[in-house]
């Protein structure tokens, strides 16, 4: 039965348009088609030059559709305008590209009127080629129940809210160009109880021309919209010991952390890239003996312990590593020459993680797109999202960047020297150029070709990023 307008809550359906005119009317119509009687839709138009104006016209007649027309301000500014020129009690966002299931206000609203303690809900959802074509079902771990960590957002469309929750978080941050919608998601989870539905009711539209393509400047942007919220927040910002792991990996007959690069080695990069971060004031070398030489001639404390060149690869190893150095640090960073394209931004990045989201240890991944397989109750069952057309979160494979890692000294955990199942590890996610490590002479040489290119890119090459 459908809801009476008279008794349902007010909702506020807010799409953004900058130059989508062929998909526009599809948002549009899927906004207006609504099962839930009390919407309105305000349709914001940052200075488009295409026939995004004439389409937006088109629509005249519909009563509970208004026009907010701006000058290319941004996408933030276009949210916070949408949302300030609406009514609604509760508020969802639409990218005019993108386009929702006619049950997704009557869902998300009930939800939130039945839910008073919740502020904020979101959905499942699928995804679609340019064409509308279905690609996947995105299938989102349920909060509390099967996720406690909140460090992987919603989408920024599709997420309902109640307006004081907007209120809250500050509304969005217009001085950003990307990660608008994450920063966003931080000042939620400050101010806000979340909850999410596991029924997939928005279609996300995946396609070159989107904004969230640009994996290099998303990822810049995203250290620093991190940092800004630990320090808003006055969270704990103690200067932390780096480690510089030195394995056995022998290439051309000498310690891999010894191959030359331009005017120094890359021990010497490695040394320079801690040192340069914000998170460290102390720098420590650890490992074969073989560059005891080089690291007193670097003036650095060295301390000798045997590491496998696949010990840096196990997090239990490096917990252990870690434990056996006496330090007087609130943690300790961990990084390999091996992995020459880390940068200090990424240092930085990896402990405010830790301390946005009060994780006991935190480590770099890359998305693992490699088909996998599992036993199944009918033979082998796909486990990663390229390999299936249900893309569940639960499923998702990362693969470690090796000796890239931060552990937090006070964990109780790490007072007793040891790693419990119930440890938190939170992460951030590199792209695949980043995270090459160097494991054989032909490692080398792709490291050795692409190591100026990649740094000018910040450590994006050769990666190829989706919406």
């Amino acid at each position: 039965m459908k809801p009476d307008a008279l008794e349902s809550t007010s909702v506020s359906i807010v799409i953004t348009a900058h130059n989508y005119a062929k998909w526009l009317p599809q948002s549009i119509d899927s906004a207006l088609a609504q099962v839930w009687p009390a919407v309105e839709i305000v349709v914001v138009d940052d200075g488009s030059t295409d026939s995004t104006p004439q389409i937006i016209a088109d629509y005249h007649s519909s009563t509970n559709l208004r026009t907010v027309r701006l000058d290319g301000v941004g996408l933030a500014g276009a949210c916070n305008a949408g949302i300030a020129a609406s009514t609604g009690e509760y508020v969802v966002r639409l990218d005019a590209d993108d386009y929702f299931d006619e049950n997704l206000v009557l869902v998300l609203a009930t939800y939130l009127d039945q839910h008073s303690d919740i502020d904020v809900v979101f959905s499942d959802h699928y995804t679609v080629d340019q064409g509308g074509n279905f690609r996947s079902l995105v299938r989102r771990m349920r909060l509390d129940d099967e996720l406690v960590l909140r460090d992987r957002p919603a989408l920024g469309a599709g997420v309902m809210y109640r307006r004081s929750a907007y209120d809250r978080a500050g509304g969005y941050d217009d001085t950003l160009r990307y990660q608008e919608d994450y920063d966003f998601w931080l000042s939620l989870l400050e101010t806000s109880k979340i909850a999410n539905i596991n029924l997939p009711l928005m279609y996300y539209r995946q396609h070159g021309s989107s904004m969230s393509t640009n994996f290099g400047a998303r990822m810049e942007t995203r250290q620093t919209v991190k940092q800004t919220h630990v320090n808003r927040r006055v969270l704990k910002n103690e200067k932390g010991v780096g480690l510089i792991l030195i394995d056995d990996l022998t290439l051309d007959g000498n310690n891999a952390a010894l191959l030359p690069h331009m005017d120094t080695d890359l021990l010497h990069r490695c040394i320079e890239t801690m040192r340069q971060s914000n998170s460290v004031n102390e720098v420590i070398v650890l490992g074969d003996g073989s560059v005891k030489r080089r690291v007193t001639d670097l003036g650095l404390k060295f301390v000798e312990a045997a590491l496998h060149h696949t010990s840096i690869e196990s997090f239990s190893k490096l917990y252990d590593t870690a434990y056996s150095v006496e330090v007087d640090a609130g943690f300790i960073c961990t990084l390999s020459p091996r992995t020459p394209f880390i940068s200090s931004a990424h240092i930085d990045e990896l402990v405010n993680s830790q301390r946005l989201y009060g994780t006991a240890a935190a480590i770099g991944v890359c998305r693992d797109m490699s088909q996998y397989w599992y036993p199944g109750k009918d033979g082998l069952v796909p486990t990663t999202i390229s390999a299936s057309d249900v893309a569940q979160e639960s499923k998702m494979v990362f693969r470690a960047v090796p000796g890239f890692a931060m552990i937090s000294l006070d964990s109780e955990f790490f007072q007793m020297g040891a790693i419990a199942d119930d440890l938190t590890i939170g992460h951030i996610e590199v792209s695949p150029g980043t995270s090459h490590t160097i494991l054989d002479a032909e490692s080398w040489a792709w490291v050795h070709y692409n190591m100026d290119r990649a740094i000018k890119k910040d450590a994006s090459i050769h990666h190829t990023a989706s919406k």
